[in-house]
């Protein structure tokens, strides 16, 4: 709400309502460092007289509401809150329209230069208590990342969850840090100077996105309408998404970008191997659509979709690679059906296909197999048509992007 209270003509006094009362209260710290608001205090009652989360008819939801209609009376309580707009899938602008949003805002001075030296160089994962994303994908997904950036688990004490994904991770010699309970002077400068933050939406990644630090923001089940209703309007990389298959898909392209910076192969080929590599293991794949140009970029996507033990495979513009495909599947128990084309547009269906690797296609055949492709589907193309996909989610800053369906 402050985005849209840093607009007002007269400071505010924030009197925060007591929920969740078992977690440490640490709001006020926060606002001690908005220029916009001269006070604040806890309160030991709940927000409205039922409870903590009001209906949406209730005044404080002020739905189809002007800033001007409500009349807020000067030095005085008044019950006011934006979750139920957002919840419902509007976007954060729309909320008291005649008030303007400021996505991005200044903070008080914060004299803590902690990880100022350490800049760009760790990529912090937020864990809050929400199941969507399993413990064992956490730590998929950090063991991935940590092989390119230091790698920090950050949350509350209260929750337990941090300290279970970090036990887990180090069980299996994934290289992280905990950090629990930090103070917000110390929060502001682990995210002010991290390369990326990754986590579910909370306090986190919302100030992450004031912070333009890209990353990845899941946006938890329960609250589906919730995707992309909060965050800025700017194309800063910080990507909003609400499924596993769009978490994992989008780790790939924080591994590429990683990657692409450490002096490795070109991104070119080691980052399109190793996010077919990383799709394949995590989606196990029944069905692939396979269709690249470059011989050997496309024996290796072979190989490594093979290695998932898919039902079906079909190969367009790989009849000369036959015979080496037939010598890898020999001696190969429950071996997949493999199937060549000469071109896509001899495919009447693309809607069997789990995941479709395409190099090079027309964005309106790209269009329709983004279309096409199962729910699960994955779409592997080349940057140079990228910004002729209406529905595209970018996640790599390299030349390939992922693209994983809605």
């Amino acid at each position: 709400m402050y985005k849209k209270f840093v607009n007002l003509d007269l400071p505010v006094f924030i009197s925060v309502a007591s929920e969740a009362k078992h977690r440490p209260r640490r709001t006020g710290y926060f606002l001690d460092h908005l220029p916009k608001v001269c006070g604040w205090r806890y309160e030991d009652e709940q927000f409205y007289e039922h409870g903590d989360w009001p209906p949406k008819e209730h005044p404080s939801c002020c739905i189809d509401k002007n800033w001007s209609d409500l009349n807020v009376p000067l030095n005085s309580m008044y019950l006011i809150e934006c979750n139920k707009w957002i919840e419902n899938g509007n976007r954060l602008e729309n909320w008291l329209p005649d008030l303007p949003t400021t996505h991005h805002f200044d903070f008080e001075p914060i004299n803590n230069d902690k990880y100022k030296d350490s800049k760009h160089e760790y990529v912090v994962f937020h864990s809050a208590g929400w199941k969507d994303i399993h413990d064992a994908i956490f730590v998929d997904s950090i063991r991935e990342v940590s092989k390119y950036k230091k790698c920090y688990i950050v949350g509350g004490s209260y929750d337990g969850r941090p300290a279970r994904i970090h036990k887990l991770a180090k069980s299996t010699k994934v290289d992280c840090d905990l950090l629990t309970d930090l103070s917000w002077d110390d929060m502001f400068s682990l995210i002010s100077n991290a390369r990326f933050v990754c986590g579910h939406t909370s306090g986190f990644t919302i100030l992450a996105d004031t912070l333009r630090v890209p990353g990845i923001c899941y946006n938890v089940d329960v609250l589906p309408s919730l995707k992309g209703t909060w965050n800025t309007t700017e194309d800063i990389g910080n990507v909003q998404i609400g499924d596993i298959d769009e978490w994992q898909t989008a780790i790939v392209g924080v591994v590429d970008i990683l990657k692409s910076g450490t002096g490795d192969k070109s991104p070119r080929q080691s980052n399109i191997q190793e996010s077919i590599r990383f799709t394949c293991r995590t989606n196990k794949p029944k069905s692939v659509l396979i269709k690249i140009d470059d011989v050997k970029l496309q024996q290796s996507a072979i190989n490594i979709a093979l290695a998932s033990f898919p039902r079906l495979v079909v190969i367009v513009n790989g009849k000369n690679i036959k015979s080496n495909v037939e010598a890898r599947l020999k001696g190969v128990r429950n071996k997949p059906t493999v199937v060549y084309y000469d071109s896509l547009d001899d495919l009447k269906s693309f809607s069997t296909f789990d995941l479709s690797i395409i190099e090079n296609s027309s964005p309106d055949k790209l269009n329709h197999i983004v279309r096409h492709t199962t729910q699960n589907g994955t779409v592997i193309y080349n940057s140079s048509v990228y910004n002729n996909l209406v529905n595209a989610v970018r996640v790599s800053a390299s030349n390939w992007y992922i693209y994983a369906k809605e």
